[in-house]
């Protein structure tokens, strides 16, 4: 190790290194090769931690990964039931860790079931035995805590804690199938890539009798980065991967877990690490190559929100937006459908929620909206969201009582209010009052016909002829049961309208053949 870099790791440890000491630009660029690579490094058969500047993880077990210098030198985290998550190594170089500060480069990787344990399928032949659920196999980003801790850190109430941490992670599935995902996100719209297994060029657990089973996928290379956002307690990763001859394109995903410790800190170090599940998930993971660069600064990413929408009544229209939180702020514009011509409501900053009290005073009418961010200069557009505009709600209530919280019950198996709108759920049994009939409802549900103007709901059902809400008049409230005629089961979607806010009249609609039918 050369003397700066051995004084710069003093200190780190001993909490007091300054941005003049840490290390940008190419920090790493190896193929584990005897013959050596651009730092100098020559490496040997064994293990990892100690040759160059790769070091163990503190907590760690020795040979998290194994050099085997043969061809073109590879480092083998090795599967067995005795090793545990915390198997890791670092690069003992650590870098600045301002907003902005970048983290890129290449790996190379494949993954092999080959001591995996194993199964015999119908025709003999054996097959690999997998966790159920997807579990993380293999791991490469920074941290701030090298020192302190394991890499992927186990949280004392159970599963993974993630506060020190900013790492790319494989997740693989039953099968062989393997998700991308920055720490623990592999879900969705925070996942970085997905594969089936036939797109690596395995097949580990196939039952197909007329495949051979291949317990090794063919040479996965990532290019990914990673950047501390300007945005509290947030890093954004990408990851395009390459296949044989196969390219699947960047994608930008931004963590939602909250890396707290590592955000807060002023440097973070490279890192890298091999995971087994107890007895299970015992998988080999060979590294071809790694390269890692470093640059104190970035642009933002432009990225367009995510807009949604809702009503509130009144005929007031509740709009929200989500947004990785780098943007300097929010314009939403506002059009009138055929129209196109659309109308700015206003900028934002320091929030995701807008209330449009500007809008027509008609019940019913769509409105399109769309939010833009601004970055600088720099725009983007989120899609189009129509949303219709309501009269107020009212919830339906036995005098002062919310109706989901009436006794009396006869037939629900579920009730739910909230909003102004109740929802009930059953079979139905046969009436206290009517005797023939089945109901769902109770005896002592009402709604105040003094504050509503008119009863709406949509009625489903799969009973063979048309269903009925039936209402029996008792000013100043009415009764509401839903009459399943003695057959099948239902359900009916209630609300009710303020007699001076416009009404949703459904009286006399259909859906789904059930017919509604309102009487007073």
């Amino acid at each position: 190790m050369m003397k700066k870099e051995m004084l710069s790791a003093l200190l780190v440890g001993a909490g007091c290194v300054s941005a003049s000491w840490a290390a940008t630009g190419v920090l790493i660029d190896t193929t584990f090769s005897a013959a050596g690579d651009p730092s100098g490094t020559a490496y040997v058969d064994g293990d990892l931690a100690g040759q160059g500047l790769w070091r163990a993880n503190t907590n760690s077990i020795p040979n998290a990964f194994s050099v085997d210098v043969s061809g073109d030198g590879i480092a083998v985290g090795f599967a067995n039931a005795a090793k545990t998550n915390d198997a890791s190594v670092y690069w003992d170089q650590v870098s600045t860790n301002t907003p902005g500060a970048v983290w890129s480069g290449t790996v190379a990787f494949s993954i092999s079931a080959l001591n995996a344990p194993k199964t015999i399928r119908s025709d003999g032949e054996e097959i690999a035995v997998f966790y159920p659920d997807y579990y993380p196999v293999f791991g490469w980003g920074i941290s701030s805590d090298i020192a302190g801790s394991d890499l992927l850190e186990r949280n004392p109430n159970g599963g993974f804690s993630f506060s020190d941490d900013a790492v790319i992670r494989a997740w693989v599935g039953a099968g062989g199938a393997v998700k991308f995902g920055l720490n623990d996100r592999f879900h969705g719209q925070t996942r970085l890539q997905s594969f089936t297994s036939a797109q690596l060029g395995w097949s580990p657990a196939t039952t197909d009798t007329n495949q051979t089973p291949d317990f090794v996928t063919d040479l996965i290379e990532c290019t990914w980065s990673i950047r501390k956002t300007t945005a509290a307690n947030t890093y954004n990763a990408t990851l395009s991967v390459t296949v044989g001859s196969n390219t699947y394109s960047e994608v930008l995903v931004y963590n939602s877990n909250g890396a707290s410790k590592l955000w807060a800190s002023d440097t973070a170090q490279f890192a890298m690490q091999h995971m087994v599940s107890t007895a299970t998930n015992l998988l080999d993971v060979s590294v071809d190559s790694v390269s890692v660069s470093h640059t104190n600064a970035s642009a933002r990413p432009v990225i367009a929100p995510t807009l949604g929408g809702g009503t509130t009544g009144d005929l007031e229209i509740t709009l929200n937006w989500s947004t990785p939180g780098e943007e300097d702020s929010i314009d939403i514009f506002r059009a009138t459908p055929p129209s196109t011509n659309y109308t700015h409501m206003g900028n934002f900053t320091n929030t995701a929620m807008f209330t449009d009290t500007l809008a027509p005073t008609d019940d019913l009418v769509t409105f399109l909206y769309f939010a833009r961010a601004n970055y600088g200069g720099e725009t983007a557009d989120s899609v189009e969201v129509p949303v219709r505009a309501l009269a107020t709600t009212w919830p339906i209530t036995c005098g002062a009582v919310d109706f989901a919280t009436a006794s009396g019950e006869y037939g629900a198996t579920s009730q739910q209010s909230s909003n102004g709108i109740f929802y009930v759920t059953g079979a139905g049994v046969a009436s206290p009052l009517k005797g023939t009939p089945s109901w769902i409802g109770s005896v002592g549900s009402v709604w105040d016909n003094t504050k509503c103007a008119v009863l709406c709901g949509v009625v489903q059902t799969t009973a063979a002829y048309p269903d009925q809400l039936k209402v029996a008049t008792a000013t100043p409230v009415d009764n509401i049961r839903l009459d399943l005629r003695g057959k099948g089961s239902g359900s009916a979607l209630l609300w009710c309208e303020k007699i001076d806010g416009g009404s949703l009249d459904l009286t006399g609609g259909n859906t789904v053949g059930a017919e509604l039918e309102v009487q007073k």
